[in-house]
């Protein structure tokens, strides 16, 4: 369910410090180490190796009309904890510049691409040096999508045991929803 579906739902204050109250983890913080390594170099190394294709990406985004090629947006973390979480912009906004039915046409392809193979999501990876983020862990929500799943799923609050992962076991096993 997207974001337009839920333009309606109302924001309880109430059942939001219900919401976002932080889960503990079951784990000292010794015990995360090594993933978090592992996390770190990965991360790291694929920086360095796609940021090639990331600098490509944003310079063909640029050319097709979008002046802000990285999107930003707030997402539900670990321990319900709130942070901004990185894309390449796959949608036309009020931020785009006009282009001619030719380029826009291009474009669509060209961000559709994207979105279908997941390059759109290589700027996570500095959600990960910075932390908020694991290579393998649950997809982040957004925060109205947090909001609409927590007050109607018995036991998603258990997600926020851990930290959002760039790619999930769904998306591993080609489960690809909408959300």
């Amino acid at each position: 369910m997207g974001a337009s579906k839920l333009a309606g739902v109302k924001f309880n204050a109430n059942l939001a410090s219900e919401i976002f109250h932080p889960v503990p983890c079951g784990y000292s913080r010794f015990e995360h180490r090594p993933k978090r390594l592992f996390d770190l170099i990965l991360a790291g190394i694929g920086i360095i190796i796609l940021s090639p294709v990331m600098l490509i990406i944003s310079a063909v985004l640029y050319g097709f009309g979008f002046n802000h090629p990285l999107f930003t947006q707030k997402r539900v973390g670990q321990g319900g904890r709130v942070f901004t979480i990185f894309k390449f912009r796959t949608l036309h906004d009020q931020t785009c510049r006009p282009v001619s039915v030719l380029g826009h046409r291009l474009a669509k392809a060209f961000t559709s691409t994207l979105r279908v193979s997941g390059l759109d999501e290589l700027p996570q990876l500095f959600n990960v040096l910075r932390g908020e983020m694991v290579l393998v862990g649950p997809r982040p929500h957004s925060i109205a999508d947090h909001v609409l799943f927590s007050t109607s799923m018995t036991g998603y609050q258990a997600r926020l045991s851990v930290k959002p992962g760039i790619t999930g076991w769904a998306q591993i096993c080609g489960w690809r929803g909408p959300v």
